[in-house]
């Protein structure tokens, strides 16, 4: 699949490629971000999860699944406070133009 596409590494997480994630949203029965982020890669348990990588992922999510702009930020929107609310991620983690490195 990866190598009939053009494929590049996720600015925010190099180990993950787009296709990679096009992939899960299109073939592992996906509805919302956090079904990536939590239940179909590693990213969540990992600890990788961070604004940049959410909006990345989110993005190519979104072209996968024809989202539109606002269903796009309602899945961040939902996929922050779950990573708030059950898994104690620190909210200025998760908000625009606050990363951390891991």
């Amino acid at each position: 699949y990866i190598a009939n596409e053009n494929d590049a590494p996720l600015s925010s997480r190099p180990d993950y490629s787009r296709c990679e994630i096009a992939f899960i949203a299109a073939h592992e029965k996906v509805h919302h971000l956090d079904d990536v982020v939590l239940r179909r890669s590693l990213l969540g348990l990992l600890g990788y999860a961070d604004a940049m990588l959410l909006s990345e992922v989110a993005d190519v999510m979104a072209q996968t699944l024809g989202w539109t702009d606002d269903e796009k930020q309602d899945e961040i929107e939902r996929t922050i406070d779950i990573l708030i609310e059950r898994h104690n991620v620190p909210e200025a983690r998760l908000r625009a133009g606050k990363t951390v490195n891991v």
